[in-house]
């Protein structure tokens, strides 16, 4: 008996695979040729609202322009400086302007170096967005360090760092450190 239905089911696969086998080979009149496919048209993007600043480099211009601006907004130079030097101007994405105030004499503390490199640092970011960019979307890292010179035991001249502001493109403030905490 098991015989007998494993032979009628070899049978009937047999005869299953050739039904399909035989309707596979023959194609129906009425189906029609797959369309051709139209190519995307290219999606050319819309002009920019107002056209996007080039990246500055830093050079000895902007480094004057910066100057300039700098010594514009502070004059007179307020009670105990003695001026600024530009370390760097990079005006691009992920830029740095860097700032050093000079100290002619001792500031009477932590409070007036914060309040001396928060200004610097604000006449920076203004200068910054009057050339035309934009340094929290641009995270263009702003910083003013303030240097006051000094005599070291042996006559030489030496350079004591009282802190620094820096501009935080990520939260749009301005921070500021201690000389021992600088690094």
């Amino acid at each position: 008996m098991r015989i007998v239905k494993f032979f009628v089911g070899l049978v009937f696969c047999v005869g299953l695979a050739q039904v399909f086998m035989a309707s596979g080979k023959q194609r129906p009149q009425n189906i029609e040729a797959p369309a051709k496919r139209q190519q995307p048209q290219a999606v050319t993007p819309a002009p920019p609202e107002k056209p996007l600043p080039k990246p500055s480099t830093d050079t000895a211009e902007t480094r004057e322009k910066l100057v300039d601006a700098l010594v514009e907004q502070f004059n007179p130079a307020p009670a105990g400086w003695a001026g600024f030097a530009v370390r760097k101007v990079e005006l691009k994405n992920v830029g740095q302007v860097a700032v050093t105030l000079n100290y002619s004499k001792q500031p009477s503390g932590y409070p007036q170096v914060q309040a001396d490199t928060k200004k610097v640092v604000r006449a920076c970011l203004k200068w910054i967005q009057e050339q035309g960019h934009d340094p929290a979307k641009e995270w263009i890292t702003v910083i003013a360090s303030a240097h006051l010179p000094e005599k070291g035991e042996t006559g030489k001249d030496l350079v004591r760092i009282m802190g620094r502001s820096t501009y935080n493109f990520n939260n749009d403030q301005i921070e500021f450190k201690k000389d021992a905490n600088l690094w």
